[in-house]
């Protein structure tokens, strides 16, 4: 399991002059949700860490922390960069 620590993370800019982060294949991300199925259709935020993802998952019945592992490389829009 590879994490990704933001604060860490060097900024790197595009061809468009967006800047982002790049996550290697094969880093830990985690998504909290009351709802047990993933909606593809929806904005969907995920956290670095299971804390974080565990703050959107807050009905006892239904809330549930999933882990994913980028199967490539992304990149992670840098939006606290933009002035």
């Amino acid at each position: 399991m590879t994490l990704f620590d933001i604060n860490k993370a060097n900024v790197l800019y595009g061809d468009d002059g967006n800047p982002y982060y790049l996550l290697p294949k094969g880093t830990t991300i985690f998504h909290g949700s009351n709802n047990r199925f993933f909606d593809y259709n929806k904005i969907t935020f995920f956290a670095f860490d299971k804390k974080n993802a565990e703050t959107y998952a807050t009905d006892k019945t239904y809330g549930i922390v999933k882990e994913f592992t980028t199967n490539k490389d992304l990149k992670l829009l840098a939006l606290m960069e933009f002035t």
